[in-house]
């Protein structure tokens, strides 16, 4: 999922890599932050996809917890294959 800054922000990030390249960029989802170098930049993130990747879950996993709910509705519906 890519992070979305402005263009001056990321204009700046990569005139600090390009000056160093072992320069470290520190993403945390968490507090919805990319920090280079002396300055932090905030972004935004829909909560249910930072949750996601911060559980490591994928879009499949998200829609394998709906399963009770799945499976109870589909018993509930009368079956038209008799």
């Amino acid at each position: 999922m890519p992070i979305i800054l402005n263009k001056d922000n990321i204009k700046y990030i990569a005139q600090m890599v390009e000056a160093k390249s072992d320069t470290q960029i520190r993403v945390d989802l968490p507090a919805q932050s990319v920090t280079v170098c002396d300055k932090t930049y905030l972004f935004s993130i829909e909560e249910h996809h930072k949750q996601n990747l911060i559980s490591g879950r994928d879009m499949i996993d998200q829609s394998l917890e709906f399963t009770p709910h799945i499976v109870k509705h589909e018993n509930s519906i009368q079956s038209w294959l008799v």
